[in-house]
């Protein structure tokens, strides 16, 4: 192999793990423990329970306790129904958010979007009589 193409293919893979690195994805699932407040002369027993992954919203600005102070950067919509947000230029440290959704919980996890990222995509499968999601991928890169 020559210099020239040994260079082009270590540049390759280096392109290709400094993009994995700075990748980042919404959890399929997350485990939530509910501690219920039991009425008189009741006891209270825990559970567990799995929610899958809903989706993602991009929040731009610093995350709130009041959402509605929050700014939800709208996605682009793609013709294969992916939801994809690209960004220009290097993102600002913590101005820029990665907020997973779950099924049938409250529960959100949220993460800074790394500052070396372009873009990020959603794909949400729905049943189409019930609109249900039946499976959704957040990843950042």
């Amino acid at each position: 192999m020559s210099t020239m193409m040994s260079r082009l293919a270590c540049a390759a893979v280096l392109a290709t793990l400094t993009s994995l690195a700075t990748a980042q994805s919404c959890p399929a699932t997350v485990q939530v423990r509910s501690e219920p407040q039991a009425a008189h002369g009741w006891a209270a027993v825990p559970a567990l329970s799995v929610h899958p992954l809903a989706g993602v919203s991009i929040v731009d600005g610093p995350l709130n306790d009041d959402r509605s102070r929050e700014f939800d950067l709208a996605p682009q919509q793609m013709p294969n129904g992916t939801q994809l947000w690209k960004f220009r230029g290097p993102l600002e440290a913590n101005q820029v958010w990665m907020r997973c959704w779950f099924v049938g919980t409250e529960v959100q996890l949220t993460r800074a979007v790394n500052a070396q990222v372009t873009e990020c995509e959603q794909r949400i499968v729905r049943d189409p009589k019930t609109r249900k999601v039946l499976n959704a991928t957040a990843v950042c890169r």
